[in-house]
């Protein structure tokens, strides 16, 4: 088993997919009638059926080579999820103030990406561990540092060169993919007719070590 970091899965075919986050969180009923929920994960997975990405024979053939050479589930690999792939919102442009990383101790050089999702009280905390090459935007103290730093776009580690003094504020903002990998080792199709054809194809974002 390996990670594939480049190419991702086609944008073509995952712009049109169906899906979305998904959490395992039971809920039991008591004779009584009332209930409690059981939260399992503290942060969602994602998954989609990619084949209404599937409009024609070449879309077709682009997701065999890559169900081919990932061996079915053999291969872990980057999924762009179109609802959810920037440090801040969709219609917002990507700014280095979007996330907050961090406040340092004193000489720390080292973050890791994440994005909080807050509902009043509430929040989310999601790590990224595949940001997206070049568009990592750091700050400190609500200052872009365009030099000084290198990305890990492997893992999501960012790292200053020089060190931090304690209480300096990190911010960043990026773009990002989930890792995934496919949902069969089979890969289903019928043709009707040379160019229609149906499909049911899973991919499953993974949780990374």
């Amino acid at each position: 088993m390996s990670f594939i970091e480049s190419p991702r899965f086609p944008d073509e075919i995952s712009l049109q997919s169906e899906g979305g986050p998904e959490f395992n969180t039971p809920v039991i009923q008591v004779k009584s009638g009332f209930s409690k929920s059981q939260i399992n994960w503290d942060v969602d997975l994602r998954s989609w059926n990619v084949a209404s990405g599937i409009k024609n024979q070449t879309d077709f053939y682009t997701l065999l080579e890559f169900f081919l050479v990932c061996r079915g589930m053999g291969h872990r690999f980057r999924y762009k999820d179109w609802s959810d792939y920037k440090s801040g919102r969709l219609n917002n442009a990507v700014t280095p103030l979007d996330q907050t990383l961090g406040t340092a101790t004193a000489g720390q050089t080292q973050f890791q990406l994440i994005k909080k999702y807050i509902l009043g009280g509430l929040t989310l905390i999601r790590t990224i561990k595949k940001p997206m090459s070049g568009t990592i935007r750091p700050s400190v103290d609500d200052t872009e540092e365009t030099t000084g730093w290198t990305f890990d776009t492997t893992t999501g580690l960012i790292t200053r060169s020089v060190g931090l003094s304690v209480g300096q504020v990190v911010k960043a903002g990026f773009e990002f993919d989930l890792p995934a990998m496919f949902g069969v080792n089979k890969l289903p199709a019928r043709f009707r007719h040379p160019e229609f054809l149906e499909l049911d194809i899973p991919v499953n974002e993974v949780r990374l070590a």
